[in-house]
């Protein structure tokens, strides 16, 4: 299988209170010096093991990859395509955030080569978005919903957060409704979950905010695949809704155990038997290219139980399931017969999946499923 490029752009505009993943708050000048480091780290690695791969995935993720100009996203896919072999039709992805977005920005994206967008909305509720910590507004997410359409993307996936403290069920699915029918091929949504150390783990911790129980965010995942099935799109990963041929092959990579390069700060590689990670700091990271050294930060051989486990982790959540022999070596048989009898699993041959009842709590079963 070919390929997919995870290019890490570690900016935001403010730091959302739910959010644990590595991103900073960069000014104009910090962020052309890490653009300009992003280059150095492609340049190092053109003579590397990953040059000699086939591409045809590239996903720029963060942070909040829109704070780049257009023209230097155009740069940065310029020299990945002269640097690895990237194929004509890849799958270009780019995150990109409301507030940071306009007609002319998407159209310039267009142009940089981007051609599948996927939008940071979360939620269409101001008292909900203030409560992740989101600058933007609902009229904002809309407008550029919007203006992403007029710029002539027509593939666009929306983001959304469900179990956000306050919201209500008739909330979710009129929110559910209102994407399903602007125009999206794609979306992800996520159930809220209270990361160690966030500021909202603060506020709930403090009684400024009630989380939503699992009882009720168990009836709106089943709301969400209720509404957006009866709009034409299928699940295909426990978070994931596509319209037929717009599931996102980047994504597909991690789940399928395929290989990938992450460029940027805190981005993660898999070659099928290595696992590494770039160093989880800016300023490292550009000392560290800049002085002509490979920014890695963590690196280890897996072991086919190890791999095994990761087939098994990631696999399971799609909904083509994972072979019975790609994750022999940690599979609990009694567990799964257990769980086929009690309709979280279906075999088929031997493949096993999830049933619908095993998405509401897809983690459980795998780790139910994996041997001592």
């Amino acid at each position: 299988m070919p390929a997919g490029i995870y290019v890490h752009i570690p900016f935001c505009l403010s730091k959302c209170s739910y959010c644990d993943f590595y991103s900073i708050v960069g000014d104009r000048q910090l962020i052309d010096d890490f653009a300009g480091a992003l280059l150095a780290e492609i340049e190092l690695l053109s003579d590397s093991k990953w040059q000699n791969r086939v591409y045809n995935t590239v996903f720029f993720g963060g942070g909040t990859p829109s704070l780049l100009k257009p023209e230097i996203v155009a740069e940065i896919s310029r020299r990945l395509r002269q640097v690895f072999n990237i194929t004509p039709n890849a799958e270009i992805s780019l995150e990109a955030n409301p507030e940071t977005v306009t007609v002319s920005n998407f159209e310039g994206l267009r142009k940089a080569g981007i051609n599948r967008l996927s939008l940071g909305v979360q939620a269409l509720n101001d008292a909900y978005l203030r409560t992740l910590g989101r600058i933007h507004t609902a009229k904002t997410a809309r407008r550029a919903l919007a203006d992403a359409f007029k710029a002539g993307f027509d593939n666009v996936s929306v983001d959304l957060i469900f179990a956000i403290p306050g919201q209500s069920m008739a909330d979710w699915k009129n929110t559910l409704e209102e994407i399903a029918e602007t125009g999206p091929v794609h979306l992800s949504a996520y159930g809220l979950t209270i990361e160690p150390g966030t500021p909202l783990e603060k506020d709930i911790g403090e009684g400024k905010v009630t989380p939503v129980d699992s009882d009720s965010q168990a009836e709106m995942y089943i709301a969400l695949n209720e509404i957006m099935v009866s709009h034409g799109f299928g699940r295909y990963e426990v978070s994931n809704f596509a319209r037929p041929g717009f599931e996102c092959r980047h994504n597909l990579k991690y789940w399928n155990d395929n290989k990938y390069l992450g460029l940027g700060p805190a981005a993660h590689s898999y070659d099928g038997d290595r696992r590494s990670s770039n160093v989880k700091n800016v300023a490292g990271y550009i000392s560290s290219v800049k002085s002509g050294r490979l920014p890695v930060g963590f690196k280890e051989h897996l072991t086919e139980n190890q791999k095994a486990r990761e087939r098994l982790m990631m696999g399971l959540r799609t909904a083509e399931g994972v072979t019975l022999e790609s994750v022999d070596p940690i599979l609990d048989s009694g567990a799964m017969q257990q769980l086929l009898l009690q309709d979280y699993i279906k075999r088929t041959n031997d493949i096993i999946a999830l049933t619908d009842k095993g998405f509401l709590i897809a983690d459980e079963i795998i780790v139910k499923l994996i041997r001592g």
